[in-house]
């Protein structure tokens, strides 16, 4: 047995419990989890990721999910419709009606013919818990040896509650977690967290935001080359792993939509590529460059604009970028600026 102590730090470069369950379940042949809460932001990070896709297209794998507070009814339907989808996931929620008692664990595993792997800890299956929090756990690799005794552990706890595992469409779960939205009962600290990334917000202390004209490269501009240095100490992303970026684009009036999550791609020309969701469908412009604006708010986490040359930041945004640029003329330029500086030089642009 292998052991390691993980911690979920938006201060810093460590992986999220998102890119370490996306990890395990790569060569994984069948797996578990279970998670107090779910959220449908959660659900759509985790189950929303083609790596998770391709598990659970080739896979056995069953989720349960408590209704005690934060997972609503709407959560519930997207579930059960992920359930309809793929014919080895497996979809339970417990149930049950014990007053002053919480159903709160928080783990999984990933089985495959070499070992199991188990992650527990504290964060659940809500956009906070998979990638802002601080949350700690455990990542467990065990031997044949231990396997077996987890796999008994597992099955008679399953048993023992098997009464309390019910269907995501059953009308009791339903009505349980429609008590979770907010204007029927207290809200719980979680459903704050989720509604964060809704609205800009003055930003962490101390954050660097990047300014980076986007070059053509080919057809699919919208898959934005950057150097690797630019990838690894900006983005924060290693080449070769399973890291994700997430990017939560802004829009003109300053609203933000919904999570582009990321895995980046290597070229042979030594760049790195981040899809932005922004640009696709988009027509490379004839006169200057798109600019993009990224401003890191967490972990591999930024909110983004895209500016084309018709958008009326564009000139300003430029001018700022010409006049902080030090590098070659021929270059793509590439600027990392401290927020407050860029508030203070761009105060009309939303990020």
């Amino acid at each position: 047995m292998t052991f390691s102590l993980r911690f979920q730090d938006p201060t810093s470069k460590d992986a999220t419990l998102l890119e370490l369950l996306l990890e395990g379940a790569i060569n994984a042949d069948h797996g578990v989890a279970i998670f107090a809460f779910a959220s449908t932001n959660g659900v759509k990070l985790l189950i929303g990721d083609p790596d998770f896709q391709s598990f659970l297209q080739r896979s056995q794998f069953e989720l349960i999910v408590g209704v005690d507070a934060v997972t609503v009814p709407s959560t519930l339907k997207l579930l059960g419709e992920i359930e309809e989808t793929y014919e080895g996931f497996q979809v339970r929620v417990f149930f049950h009606q014990r007053s002053g008692t919480l159903f709160h664990p928080k783990f999984c595993w990933f089985a495959s013919t070499d070992c199991v792997r188990v992650l527990a800890g504290s964060g659940n299956l809500t956009r906070g818990g998979l990638l802002k929090n601080w949350e700690a756990f455990a990542d467990t690799i065990l031997t044949s040896g231990d396997q077996v005794q987890l796999q008994a552990s597992w099955a008679a706890w399953r048993n023992r509650n098997s009464p309390l595992l019910r269907m995501a469409g059953d009308s009791a779960v339903l009505a349980r977690a429609q008590r979770n939205h907010g204007d029927i009962r207290r809200r719980h600290e979680e459903d704050e967290i989720e509604e964060a990334d809704n609205t800009i917000d003055a930003g962490p202390i101390g954050a660097f935001v990047l300014l980076a004209q986007i070059p053509k490269a080919s057809n699919r501009w919208n898959q934005a080359n950057f150097d690797l240095d630019t990838f690894t100490d900006f983005f924060e992303v290693q080449p070769g792993t399973h890291q994700r970026v997430v990017l939560l684009p802004v829009a003109p009036g300053g609203s933000v939509g919904e999570p582009e999550i990321r895995q980046s791609v290597s070229v042979k020309s030594r760049n790195f590529r981040i899809e932005l969701g922004l640009a696709a469908g988009l027509a490379y412009p004839e006169h200057n460059r798109p600019i993009g604006v990224f401003l890191r708010v967490g972990t591999r986490r930024f909110r983004y604009r895209l500016l084309m040359p018709t958008d009326q930041e564009h000139t300003a945004v430029s001018a700022f970028l010409n006049n902080q640029w030090t590098g070659d003329a021929k270059s793509m330029m590439r600027v990392k600026v401290l927020l407050e500086n860029f508030r203070s030089a761009l105060p009309n642009v939303k990020l």
